[in-house]
């Protein structure tokens, strides 16, 4: 506890927090410390953490006047500032202020008026005000918000003269003058609103705020002359203001008048060369904006020639490359990032900036870890947990997904997009009546949206209930709301009757008459689904000569092709997509598996072997390693380790578990290949490779009938027919 008051005391909040910690756990409990550590999470701006600490400390000592006002002034304030308002904060508020007045302590008072003023019951806050004020009459804080709860209560001369004799008081208490300024201007008392502001100024002549304030009424009131002559008291007294140009700069810039800003940022960098870099940032500012971002990276550059540890220019020049989107510029921009990172480790917003770097140059593993990284950091960062619940969507885990939705709604319970996300998940979950409750509430607050009612239309199409999803869908077109997000989703439920052709027809005649690409995407995946191979072929051709940078595309065209048979032309299109894009493993898994389809296994080893020892953690590549290694007759050892690094990361998956029994089986231990499958076939597989496999073993076990059935069954769920020559092979042998 006394190291923690120590560090404490010298602006050291973290350590302190890590003493205070400490000390209550062991302290068994100890009131005082998580009143202490609440205190230190305050100022290091965890909110969260702080009512937490406070909460164990009033429920240890609850007779504790300073940390049941602490609980409560915190509380309101989540509550007040919050978007969502939630109400646990409002309930916590209210019931800290009721002990306090039950004591007729002063903080209960004043809280118990600031709640009554929030919830627009003036006459409630006046009377708690009032009496808080007779308590402490010198409570600044109180005066204010008595000021604001006489105007609420349309008593303004009682307000007005409360809050001259607050400046009177205390004349360096700026929030008084801009409560007053506030009503001038609504009682439209412009003569009143200048006075109070040039008041502001004189009793504060070393406050730039107020001048700028003054500026900006004159602005508002179209007294240009007025507004120039009042900055002129910055830019003319640079002793008391060393940064004038930096904030007549900035005032400019509020306004739009770009030309003006430029002009004090250059100047301000030519009077001041200890300052010089943080006007060229400045510039830079207003050049992404007004020139183009090439010109403000360019200007960028030129700081960290001279100033290669200017944080912020380093943090400005590496988001300007992001937002560009160019690969090169983005894998520049992840390397800043990752120095930023190393440069100040706690930064939470360096740490989210490096996560959408690593995502948009396609490492999301890499982008995972960082968002969870600018969580630990910022517990309140819910934009990270909204990119961690689209990162969870991207890797097929909508249970994190719906983890992140609903801890985002444990903070702003109404957040429509976190809503959203849930029911997505929900849908993905197969939790349908769970989803549809979600997306009924969002109706219920959101009638008019479209997203809303797409998700509505995707919902039916998954418990299949076309004609509602048709509905739905339809009636988005008609309105011309989201046409082609409504098209593609009608298209899908044509799909999945098995109405290609209708659905095919839709596409294309969207696609001729919005020129839209992701219609023309839609026709070629309808055109694969539909085994309409030449067509998807020849769509994928048309979207490929628009954009022939795309590796998606190419992918998709060698998918095409593989569907096809054509496996030759399916490789060379994987191979440019892996020249297009080296970075990204779907062109070599992609790759590596055409190759084993076109019976070029011993080729597709050497790839699965780069990817299973660059992705460890990767389950496919670990999986079709130990596939491809039974299949050339290589070392088993190594196929029966990869395969049992992949069963452990995913127990539970049927084609995972096949292939470790396969392992078992070229190995000769023919019981627990038999034993681990027996228990694959019993979850009702489709995969005709697992019923083969479990033939097959069955066949050496002596189980001939029983393997015979299970060959028939592989027989008749289409295998490869590389496979199926295996299968017609082993049922002749065994006879």
């Amino acid at each position: 506890m006394e190291r923690g008051d120590k560090l404490f005391a010298a602006g050291k909040y973290k350590d302190a927090a890590l003493e205070f910690e400490k000390a209550a756990q062991k302290g068994h409990g100890s009131g005082p410390a998580y009143y202490k550590l609440g205190l230190a999470d305050e100022r290091l701006g965890k909110g969260l953490e702080a009512f937490q600490s406070f909460s164990k400390a009033v429920s240890l000592m609850p007779r504790n006047k300073e940390a049941v006002a602490k609980l409560g002034d915190l509380s309101f304030t989540v509550y007040a500032y919050s978007p969502s308002h939630p109400k646990r904060f409002y309930d916590t508020a209210s019931a800290m202020a009721d002990r306090l007045v039950a004591e007729k302590a002063f903080e209960g008072f004043r809280l118990k008026g600031d709640i009554a003023l929030f919830d627009r019951k003036p006459k409630d806050a006046i009377i708690y005000l009032q009496q808080a004020m007779d308590l402490v009459p010198s409570s600044t804080a109180v005066a204010l918000s008595l000021t604001q709860a006489l105007i609420a209560d349309n008593r303004f001369p009682e307000a007005e003269k409360l809050g001259l004799q607050l400046i009177a008081r205390k004349p360096d208490y700026g929030s008084i003058y801009d409560v007053l300024f506030a009503q001038y201007r609504v009682l439209k008392r412009n003569a009143d609103a200048e006075n109070i502001l040039q008041t502001k100024v004189r009793n504060n002549p070393k406050e730039s705020t107020p001048v700028l304030q003054l500026a900006g009424f004159y602005q508002q009131s179209n007294k240009r002359e007025l507004m120039v002559d009042t900055l002129q008291r910055l830019l003319g007294d640079p002793a008391t203001f060393p940064q004038a140009r930096l904030l007549v700069g900035d005032f400019y810039k509020r306004l739009g008048d770009w030309e003006e800003a430029l002009r004090q940022y250059a100047k301000g960098a030519q009077e001041s060369s200890k300052d010089k870099a943080e006007y060229q940032i400045r510039i830079a500012s207003v050049q992404a904006t007004q020139v183009g971002r090439d010109a403000a990276i360019g200007t960028l550059e030129t700081v960290l020639k001279e100033h290669p540890e200017n944080d912020e220019a380093l943090t400005a020049r590496a988001t300007l490359l992001l937002e560009s989107g160019n690969p090169p510029a983005v894998k520049s921009a992840v390397r800043s990032f990752e120095e930023l990172v190393r440069r100040k480790p706690e930064d939470a917003s360096l740490h989210f900036n490096l996560a959408m770097g690593h995502l948009m140059a396609g490492e999301i593993d890499a982008g995972r870890t960082e968002a969870i990284e600018a969580l630990r950091h910022q517990s309140d960062l819910n934009k990270a947990r909204f990119l961690l619940a689209n990162i969870a969507f991207a890797q097929n885990k909508p249970g994190d997904a719906l983890r992140y939705a609903d801890e985002i709604l444990s903070r702003i319970a109404e957040d429509p997009t976190a809503r959203l996300i849930k029911a997505e998940s929900l849908m993905s979950l197969q939790r349908y009546s769970e989803a549809r409750g979600e997306l009924n509430r969002l109706g219920n607050q959101y009638p008019g949206s479209a997203e809303v009612q797409l998700q509505f239309a995707t919902l039916a199409l998954l418990e299949q209930k076309y004609p509602e999803a048709q509905q739905r869908l339809l009636k988005l077109r008609s309105n011309g709301v989201e046409e082609v997000r409504a098209t593609l989703g009608l298209a899908e439920t044509y799909a999945r009757q098995r109405q290609f052709d209708k659905a095919l027809q839709l596409l294309s005649e969207g696609a001729v008459k919005t020129k839209n690409v992701d219609l023309r995407k839609g026709l070629a995946e309808t055109a694969l689904q539909a085994r309409k191979f030449d067509l998807a072929i020849a769509e994928y051709q048309q979207l490929i000569a628009a954009s022939p940078s795309s590796a998606d595309l190419v992918r998709s065209l060698g998918r095409a092709y593989e569907q096809k048979g054509d496996f030759d032309s399916a490789i060379t299109q994987y191979r440019q997509a892996q020249h297009l894009d080296p970075a990204n493993v779907a062109s070599h898994f992609y790759l590596a598996g055409a190759l084993v389809q076109s019976g070029r296994a011993s080729d597709a080893l050497p790839i699965y072997r780069e990817l299973a020892s660059s992705r460890p953690n990767d389950v496919d590549a670990l999986n079709n390693l130990a596939v491809v290694i039974c299949e050339t007759g290589g070392n088993l050892d190594e196929a029966l380790n990869s395969a049992k690094r992949a069963a452990q990361k995913a127990p539970n998956q049927p084609e995972i578990l096949d292939t470790l029994a396969w392992v078992y089986f070229k190995k000769g231990m023919t019981d627990s290949a038999v034993k681990l499958l027996t228990g694959v076939v019993s979850k009702k597989s489709e995969s005709p490779t697992i019923h083969y496999h479990f033939g097959a073993a069955l066949a050496r076990q002596g189980a001939k009938e029983q393997a015979r059935e299970e060959l028939r069954v592989a027989l008749s769920k289409n295998p490869s027919p590389l496979q199926e020559k295996s299968i017609r092979s082993l049922l002749a042998e065994i006879g």
